[in-house]
């Protein structure tokens, strides 16, 4: 039988092995050949972003596309997607598996303000940069410093990114696993995003939670409803297990209380991470430890029931 780290290891590569069907169409109103171009289609994995996947569908595109071309943008239902997003959190937002392949509009003229500048010209440069600021973030909430990332050799800080430019697990966890904690982080790195439905959706349609999220209950926290965990057979023991391990019901209690509440029944919202919506009484710890995206972040993205 597989031991408890073999089924977690095994847990790692099929999150990182997850892929979405898109179909790319050319804005119609950007259609300057004679005939609109037939739709592409592709695989895109879940843990990557979109500027990275989409060189090919840039090419195809902008044989048909107008000679005064800019930098290439995505759309959904005239929703701009927010590329600096790993793809798999912009389709559990906005997208549906009633919807497949997923949809997307191209553009090559408009670039909205909204959207983070990335030249088509320097777009491994500006992703790169991106990823590694975001992964400083989430290990200085993991370790209390960033000694673990900067101590990383050139080649090894190059591998890391090589791994997910290729979409490689072993390329990129053989580095990645030297910035998980040997115990319990100081705090896990946690992203809530959730679709903005007020009057500014059309200029912030993603609303971004983040706060330092401890990995264990407070005294004064115990006695909440569905949100402190026994210990679980899921915890990893490198972890750092303990009968008062956080759930991810308490730290959504933390994070967005409107929406979990520690009175049962009035939850109108999943929780979805990778596609899949977990167990309350998930340890946070674990689900850091298995489900984070190559940034290091675990992100939960809620979703209307």
């Amino acid at each position: 039988p597989q031991t408890r780290m073999e089924k977690d290891l095994l847990i790692r590569r099929e999150v990182w092995n997850g892929v979405i069907p898109i179909v790319f169409n050319l804005n119609t109103s950007e259609v300057a050949s004679l005939q609109p171009p037939e739709q592409y289609y592709m695989m895109a994995p879940r843990s990557s972003y979109l500027p990275l996947i989409t060189s090919a569908v840039r090419e195809y595109f902008l044989l048909s596309a107008p000679l005064s071309s800019g930098d290439i943008w995505f759309s959904y239902r005239d929703v701009p997607l927010r590329w600096h997003y790993p793809i798999g959190t912009l389709f559990d937002l906005f997208g549906s598996q009633n919807e497949l392949p997923w949809p997307l509009t191209v553009h090559f003229q408009g670039y909205p303000n909204q959207l983070l500048s990335c030249p088509n010209d320097l777009i491994q440069t500006v992703v790169k940069s991106l990823y590694t600021n975001v992964l400083k973030e989430a290990n200085y909430l993991k370790h209390g410093d960033n000694l673990k990332v900067n101590n990383l050799s050139v080649e090894q800080q190059d591998q890391l990114w090589k791994g997910i430019q290729d979409n490689n697990y072993d390329l990129f966890w053989a580095v990645n696993d030297k910035l998980v904690p040997e115990g319990a982080p100081k705090n896990c790195p946690v992203r809530i995003l959730r679709r903005n439905t007020s009057e500014t959706s059309v200029s912030s349609p993603v609303i971004m939670i983040q706060e330092p999220v401890p990995p264990f209950e407070s005294s004064q926290n115990t006695t909440t409803t569905s949100s402190t965990s026994t210990s679980s057979p899921s915890l990893s023991s490198s972890s750092g297990a303990s009968p008062m391990s956080r759930s991810l019901g308490s730290v959504l209690n933390q994070l967005v209380p409107d929406l979990y509440p520690t009175s049962e029944g009035s939850i109108h919202v999943r929780a979805l991470i990778h596609g899949i919506s977990p167990p309350m009484e998930t340890p946070i710890v674990w689900l850091c430890q298995n489900l984070c995206f190559p940034d290091n972040f675990l992100y939960v993205c809620l979703v209307p029931l």
